[in-house]
């Protein structure tokens, strides 16, 4: 509980699974026992890992988990790191993406620069 005392403190970086586990529910039970609500802040930093979350769901099923990241998204709050084999659904959801062949990185696309810089031609 002092470590985590030290990190509000002194505003160090801490990243969170932010995923509901079993890890992040006694994270977040530590941090109330210290008194601190980190969420919201800069230095605390919420990452989800997905590995193909949709392999082997049906459409509906897949539109609804989509929905959920985007929603996870926009919050502001969480990174979402996912691998996929389905590049339309990569496009679909994700901000930056690095696609990777043979374990070489062959593409990189910030979409969220192509929109910011669409959005000025707009203007």
């Amino acid at each position: 509980m002092e470590a985590f005392k030290k990190i509000a403190e002194q505003q160090a970086a801490f990243i969170s699974r932010g995923d509901q586990s079993g890890t992040h529910t006694k994270e977040m039970a530590i941090w109330k026992h210290a008194d601190i609500s980190p969420t919201g802040h800069k230095w605390y930093l919420e990452i989800l890992f997905l590995d193909e979350p949709t392999a082997s769901i049906d459409d509906e099923n897949t539109g609804i988990i989509e929905t959920l990241l985007k929603n996870l998204k926009q919050n502001g709050r969480t990174t979402i790191i996912m691998t996929t084999h389905d590049s339309v659904q990569a496009r679909r959801v994700g901000d930056h993406l690095l696609r990777l062949t043979h374990g070489r990185l062959i593409e990189d696309i910030n979409r969220t620069d192509q929109i910011e810089f669409q959005e000025s031609l707009v203007l």
